[in-house]
């Protein structure tokens, strides 16, 4: 059997798994940032991965109480995407994490839009997509600000 990959439920399951990739390049990124600024781009990587983690449980939930089911992938090959090899420069942590909230605002717009056309989109999914997408915007605010200062 083949998998409908504009079905909701695979939908909902590629929007989990990029939050899941998400918060393990933040967490990643908190691990090993090193450099000027240290302690603040540790505490941010902190923040941004605990609270990527908090809504990717929402998320899940979610998809299994709409849809009655979800279908988690493997999301190793996404935190490659934007994984960044171990280096001395702290901005390269900073860019992958811009990149990687690049990323899910991309998958968010994918994941509303095709709920939406399905005609599936109910209001407490538009409105759990459009407050991550918030927050996802918020974060790369941070980011590039801290960015703009090292």
């Amino acid at each position: 059997m083949t998998k409908n990959a504009n079905s909701p439920v695979q939908l909902m399951s590629e929007y989990v798994d990029h939050l899941r990739a998400l918060a393990m390049v933040h967490q990643n990124n908190h691990w090993e940032t090193s450099g000027n600024n240290f302690y603040g781009n540790h505490l941010l990587f902190n923040r941004l991965y605990e609270g990527i983690i908090e809504i990717t449980d929402e998320a899940a939930e979610r998809t299994i109480g709409v849809f009655d089911s979800i279908e988690p992938g493997d999301v190793s090959s996404i935190v490659k995407i934007y994984q960044v090899e171990r280096t001395d420069d702290p901005d390269a942590y900073i860019q992958s994490s811009i990149d990687a909230e690049m990323g899910f605002q991309e998958i968010a717009g994918r994941t509303y839009l095709g709920l939406k056309d399905s005609s599936i989109l109910t209001l407490g999914l538009d409105d759990m997509i459009m407050s991550h997408a918030s927050k996802s915007e918020v974060h790369l605010y941070l980011l590039k600000q801290s960015l703009i200062g090292s």
